[in-house]
């Protein structure tokens, strides 16, 4: 259950209550406020590059072409990501993505043909430029979520 209060363009405020499927009750707050960087204009060309994942030992790269095709390989886990981003409305930074993963091993096995959905934002207040993402998929009876702060080579 959530209940609040929009401003728009302002804040976000609400008070959270979820039970899991064993009965166990969490409640909190949220508290958000409006970002002006959503104003920004979006393109395929802006979030075209090479990124690397923000605290990763791994040395995993994220390629977003100019088409917005998506691709990474993590050395560590096998994964192979392919996907792709989206503009929803030229006129604001979000974006819309979708990744598939392939040929993970280990621990990470259980994401194989998994697909994920979500959201993206650029980030051009930080140096390097900064790419967020939120994504979530189902598999086996699971959801999973990935969210990831991927910085700009």
């Amino acid at each position: 259950m959530l209940t609040g209060t929009i401003d728009a363009r302002v804040s976000i405020t609400a008070s959270t209550q979820s039970t899991t499927d064993k009965g166990a009750v969490s409640k909190g707050t949220l508290a958000l406020s409006f970002n002006p960087l959503y104003d920004q204009a979006s393109s395929l060309a802006a979030i075209a590059g090479n990124y690397a994942e923000a605290g990763s030992a791994s040395g995993t790269v994220v390629s977003i072409n100019a088409n917005g095709a998506i691709f990474s390989q993590d050395a560590s886990t096998g994964c192979v990501v392919n996907g792709s981003a989206a503009i929803i409305n030229a006129s604001y930074d979000a974006y819309s993505i979708q990744a598939s993963y392939a040929s993970c091993t280990g621990a990470a096995a259980v994401l194989n043909g998994i697909t994920f959905s979500g959201l993206a934002t650029l980030d051009t207040s930080v140096t390097p430029i900064q790419l967020i993402a939120g994504m979530t998929g189902s598999g086996a009876g699971t959801t999973y979520a990935v969210v990831d702060t991927l910085t700009h080579q």
